[in-house]
């Protein structure tokens, strides 16, 4: 592939490359990145394209050293957030356009082997190296993003992620009884979590966005979605200490609380065994250079306690 001087846009610039129209809903999802960002503390591992929920995803994935944690390339995009005002709960509206910036994602919610790479506080009601970390509070998850060079998603990184270009109730669809191949919840999981990365993907590669265990992002938890950011950004204003968690976990009871659009809330400072994270990055356009051709290759292989909702 030809480097042209593409290779200087600005993040803006980066952020407007080769949008597209989702068949499913009219948000401006961006297409992948047409070189390959060197992304310091990464190493890049190739390309794969997903299929879900009516949308195909050529992404770039890439393998954080410290972790050994895979992330996904996530181009920047507009989406609408939220849920319509005839369906969902009274806190996902109202619905409202959004404009996510480029950043990292990763493909697993961070894992109990990457989690003790790093170390931090945890009072873990499960053992697996590879199942998701949980017993975590909000702070701790926080200061281990900050020690491992990573951050939380916001909110609004998260729903855009989740739906990859969707507009439907989950990223695969609309029907709560096709949510197996894709969560695990309380009628599937035998009351625990499970390994990070058996369920089916969504259209970024990314899995178990849809149940195994609620994940914290960074925003604050608000009743609603009036006044809030609509550049990307973490929703810090208000006086509330709970946080923001997304995507349901093992043990809910209902489908409705693992749709991309629902929300749930979690503790500052106390963990759960339901919830843990998954960890980010921003990309910063200062910091970003193409890798050498000869690396950018294809991959071949297949493919809080007091908050009610669980």
């Amino acid at each position: 592939m030809k480097l042209q001087t593409s290779v200087i846009l600005s993040l803006a610039s980066l952020t407007l490359l080769a949008i597209v129209s989702s068949v499913t809903g009219g948000d401006d999802f961006g297409e992948r990145f047409e070189w390959t960002p060197e992304v310091p503390g990464f190493s890049f591992i190739g390309e794969e394209t997903f299929f879900c929920g009516g949308e195909s995803r050529r992404v770039k994935i890439y393998s954080h050293r410290s972790t050994g944690l895979e992330f996904v390339l996530v181009p920047g995009g507009t989406f609408k957030m939220g849920s319509p005002s005839w369906d969902g709960e009274s806190d996902e509206f109202p619905s409202h356009p959004v404009t996510v910036k480029p950043f990292l994602l990763c493909r697993t919610e961070c894992t109990q082997d990457a989690w003790d790479r790093i170390g931090g506080d945890d009072n873990r009601s499960f053992e697996g190296g590879s199942l998701p970390i949980e017993g975590v509070s909000w702070k701790a998850c926080a200061d281990w993003c900050h020690r491992a060079g990573l951050r939380l998603p916001t909110e609004a990184e998260w729903e855009y992620s989740c739906r990859a270009g969707t507009r439907s109730k989950y990223s695969f669809g609309n029907t709560d009884e096709d949510l197996d191949p894709y969560a695990w919840h309380r009628d599937n999981s035998n009351g625990s979590p499970h390994a990070v990365g058996q369920k089916r993907p969504n259209a970024l590669g990314l899995h178990d966005m849809h149940g195994n265990v609620w994940e914290l992002c960074s925003d604050r938890a608000h009743e609603n979605y009036r006044n809030a950011p609509a550049d990307g950004s973490s929703w810090e204003s208000g006086t509330n200490t709970k946080r923001v968690k997304r995507g349901g976990s093992f043990l809910s009871h209902d489908p409705e609380y693992c749709r991309s659009a629902n929300r749930g809330q979690g503790s500052f400072d106390r963990g759960s065994n339901y919830a843990g994270f998954r960890p980010a990055l921003s990309i910063d356009s200062g910091d970003m250079k193409p890798y050498p051709a000869k690396l950018d290759v294809h991959i071949e292989r297949g493919q809080d306690v007091s908050d009610e909702r669980r």
